[in-house]
């Protein structure tokens, strides 16, 4: 029987306490960052700059790029076609499990196969977590659900061997993954949330790869607005070049051409992966997605639950592909 995936939240709603964009949480030093739009998103501290001169361009995409999406802030959780075009976003379909079908010439993770997770899960005895996905105190609340969901995966990434040793090896230990809260340290963007009109996302934590050798990031996203199968929502876009200038920040991703990003995009009981990058030098937005996949009641039971559950687990735990590295003849996506 397959292991029933927790767990329970509990306190506040997350969508009760104090957000990054409220006045209560932010210091007199967290400037706005002026755009010509009256809804003006803040992105940097006062300072806008980027650590490294080379990577200036890339940040004006972002801040350009950002201008539309802050104009629609409020009016519509979804990218219409008329945002799509200006920002000039190419989307295609993804395969949520790679490893099944023919070699992927754009892939930018490849997955262990699904008996290498099998094994994994069997070592790290996953089924002795208890207690359940669905949030006792906010069943009806989506984007707590989703935050609950999320923090179920982390919970998994920081899965230990069955030990009485504190020092026990974590199952991201034999992996070149860190995970961490968003923003990392030293990061100077301050905006990868949104809590205003009822309209809720955010990014509960992000992994990088440990040695910054590979430019790769995937995160956690948890939104209130439903995802549906042909829509990319605001706040899918809107992360994706927050976490792209948040890395860009740091010096170690200069030397990077752009940063390719993998999501885990959550809402209520539903997910799918998104995948995509900002490049600067084409003034493109590349996306792709996967079908929503429903893990709501009546799902639990299908055969294939925990199997799909396991594929979003493979999908953090994935080998990176290809380095991006400026000046490189060679290094293309997939390689």
């Amino acid at each position: 029987m397959p292991p029933r995936i927790p767990i329970r939240l509990h306190g506040q709603s997350p969508a009760a306490q104090t957000h990054p964009d409220s006045d209560a949480s932010t210091s007199s030093t967290q400037a706005q960052f002026t755009m010509s739009s009256h809804h003006s998103p803040t992105l940097f501290l006062p300072s806008a700059m980027p650590y490294d001169a080379s990577v200036l361009p890339t940040h004006e995409f972002i801040l350009e790029s950002m201008e539309p999406l802050a104009r629609n802030r409020g009016r519509t959780p979804y990218l219409d076609d008329c945002v799509m075009n200006k920002l000039r976003i190419e989307r295609s379909h993804l395969e949520f499990d790679p490893t099944i079908h023919a070699p992927d010439p754009n892939a930018l993770l490849k997955l262990m196969p699904e008996e290498s997770m099998t094994k994994l899960a069997r070592k790290f005895h996953f089924w002795s977590h208890d207690g359940t996905i669905a949030s006792s105190d906010y069943d009806d609340d989506p984007f707590t659900q989703a935050c609950t969901f999320t923090e179920v995966l982390d919970i998994y990434l920081d899965s230990t061997l069955p030990s009485e040793d504190i020092t026990s090896p974590v199952l991201l230990d034999d992996f070149i993954w860190e995970v961490g809260e968003f923003p990392p340290d030293q990061s100077r963007i301050i905006n990868y949330s949104n809590y205003e009109k009822n309209c809720h996302w955010n990014v509960d934590f992000a992994l990088w790869v440990r040695d910054c050798s590979r430019p790769h990031i995937q995160y956690a996203l948890s939104q209130s607005d439903s995802l549906e199968d042909g829509k990319v929502t605001l706040g899918e876009v809107w992360t994706l070049l927050t976490v792209t200038g948040c890395f860009f920040d740091r010096p170690e991703y200069a030397r990077f051409d752009f940063i390719p990003v993998t999501i885990v995009s959550v809402s209520g009981m539903k997910a799918r992966i998104v995948q995509g990058y900002a490049d600067a030098k084409t003034r493109r937005i590349t996306l792709r997605t996967i079908p929503v996949i429903d893990f709501g009641p009546g799902h639990e039971r299908e055969r294939t639950y925990w199997t799909k559950f396991q594929t979003l687990l493979r999908w953090l735990l994935a080998e990176p592909l290809g380095t991006f590295t400026k000046g490189s003849d060679t290094d293309v996506v997939g390689v």
